[in-house]
């Protein structure tokens, strides 16, 4: 009788280790996929981001050639759409001193705060601007 109550016994606590295992084993399997998911979602993410400082890059390369050939008095030759994928783009500027630059269009129906750099004129200088401001140095 002792036996088989501690057959029993061991039994019992044979089974309920293993159902508990049984239960983390799924939870540790609902976290990895959790974790995977986090992880996918930060990869594109970082492509996001890796995209607009592509763009920003390329949109400061033009404008500071716009200001290279407004202060050597060159002008604009031609210009010419992008394509891609048989839709247009952008454009692209050709200037008399051999110098290009590609103007793409945004992107449709993207929202958000895309900072404007531009270039304005005061005593007959360019200067930087961001989003209308004067882009000042540590002195002003």
């Amino acid at each position: 009788m002792k036996r088989t109550l501690l057959s029993k016994a061991l039994l019992s606590l044979a089974l309920s280790l293993l159902l508990s295992l049984v239960g983390c084993k799924q939870t540790f399997v609902d976290d990895m996929f959790d974790i995977h998911r986090e992880i996918d979602l930060l990869k594109d993410s970082h492509k996001d981001l890796q995209q607009r400082l592509d763009n920003l890059n390329q949109s400061i390369f033009t404008i500071q050639t716009i200001i290279d050939v407004l202060n050597s008095g060159y002008y604009v030759e031609w210009v010419a759409p992008v394509t891609e994928e048989g839709k247009e783009t952008g454009y692209t500027f050709h200037f008399t001193n051999g110098r290009e630059i590609v103007i793409l269009h945004g992107q449709d129906g993207a929202d958000g705060h895309n900072p404007v750099v531009g270039v304005t004129v005061v005593d007959g200088k360019y200067y930087w601007t961001l989003d209308g401001e004067l882009l000042l140095d540590g002195d002003g």
